[in-house]
């Protein structure tokens, strides 16, 4: 297990099976997530909690959106993709059920893992260049 649990929060930077996350109530406004590994399309996958406060992606990050959906119950869950100083959408979907969704969106994460990954052997893709995932601008 990769959990790293201080009050009920992942840490920010630690490593945990999606599955742990999803399996938990989403608390706030949400949380952005970076995803480390990819064993997808099953949905298997390994993902490290950001910061709340001023989150920021890199160059060839592939990055997980969750969200309050319609009811408690229900999220809404977007992948994102950082490539040359832009966050980039790749898939979301509107009220997902809590425990099912990293299933749902394990093709598109596996996509954008898989496309940054051949693009970062022919060009640069910012890899040392921040991205702040500001709200207003990621929408």
């Amino acid at each position: 297990m990769y959990t790293d649990v201080d009050n009920g929060e992942l840490a920010a930077g630690s490593l945990t099976d999606i599955k742990v996350i999803a399996a938990e109530p989403l608390r706030g406004e949400g949380r952005w997530l970076l995803v480390a590994v990819c064993a997808c399309p099953d949905g298997d996958f390994i993902v490290s909690a950001m910061r709340t406060q001023a989150p920021a992606g890199f160059g060839g990050d592939v990055l997980i959106r969750l969200r309050r959906g319609s009811t408690p119950e229900l999220a809404r869950v977007e992948v994102w993709a950082v490539a040359r100083g832009a966050v980039v959408p790749v898939a979301a979907w509107d009220d997902l059920a809590a425990g099912s969704w990293p299933t749902v969106i394990g093709p598109a994460v596996a996509f954008a893992m898989s496309a940054l990954g051949q693009l970062e052997e022919i060009t640069d893709l910012g890899g040392t260049t921040s991205v702040f995932l500001l709200a207003g601008r990621t929408r």
